[in-house]
């Protein structure tokens, strides 16, 4: 199977990186443009291949990724449509372009693919929401679906959930890095070196979302077994309740939400 991926940015680098490290292809099966080649450094000693051009990519490949912003989509989709081989698989990464959208410009008989990576990827731990154009067989889904748990989890939904998947997951990694960024701040203030502080705070985070997966109880439920009567945890929780923590991010899942609706509109 012959995967290739247009555009290096975050999103594209990290699909790069995870692919190539769980060795779910080889590198020599791997094919990447980008317009900047500096972006490209290093890949060519990995032995993946470097295109001069994005047609150059999607007419020998099996599975494309057009990694590049939401606003490219369309003139890109016209630059490749008579490269694309109509039994290859258009994976598109871009939030607010529905599979309609791709086979507009590709056409009906397209094979079209809607998934949401996170930057997670990069390190194989992307959550990432997947649907499917009815052109797509058993055999299609199997193989997506087998590429993306090389650098991740997978969750099957419906086109019509991916807005909300974008603001619960695909943005997530900022908001959670913006979290753990103020706990370290804070360990600093309490007089923990920054370093050490950002570490501590990472893995804590890590650890109780582990938890929240592993004993299957309700995130409110441990919460409360945190919170001992007149303790540290309840005063802290009263402070962010106070702060209107849970509602700014109720806020933010469905603003993101809602500009992945709007964003091709």
């Amino acid at each position: 199977m012959k995967i290739g991926i247009i555009g290096f940015g975050n999103m594209g680098k990290a699909i790069t990186d995870g692919i190539n490290s769980s060795n779910f292809v080889k590198a020599q099966d791997i094919f990447v443009f980008d317009k900047s080649e500096n972006k490209l450094d290093g890949l060519k000693e990995l032995g993946v291949n470097i295109c001069d051009d994005e047609c150059s990519v999607a007419k020998v490949v099996d599975i494309l990724i057009p990694a590049v912003k939401p606003n490219s989509y369309p003139k890109l989709l016209e630059k490749i449509k008579p490269f694309f081989d109509k039994k290859s698989i258009l994976l598109s990464i871009a939030a607010g372009i529905t599979i309609e959208d791709i086979k507009d410009i590709l056409g009906l008989d397209t094979k079209v693919v809607r998934a949401m990576p996170n930057t997670p990827a990069s390190v194989l731990r992307s959550v990432t929401g997947v649907c499917f154009d009815e052109n797509c067989n058993e055999n299609d889904k199997k193989n997506t679906i087998k590429l993306l748990e090389s650098f991740g989890v997978v969750y099957q939904i419906s086109q019509e959930q991916m807005h909300a998947f974008v603001g619960i997951s695909g943005s997530l990694p900022a908001y959670v890095c913006m979290f753990v960024d103020a706990l370290a701040d804070g360990g600093v203030f309490e007089g923990l070196p920054k370093d050490l502080a950002i570490k501590i705070a990472a893995d804590a985070v890590s650890s109780s979302a582990y938890m929240i997966n592993k004993t299957g109880m309700h995130p409110s439920v441990l919460k409360d077994k945190v919170c001992s009567p007149n303790g540290t945890t309840i005063e802290a929780v009263r402070s962010l309740e106070n702060g209107g923590f849970r509602g700014l991010v109720i806020d933010a899942v469905i603003l993101a939400s809602k500009k992945s609706k709007n964003i091709n509109k």
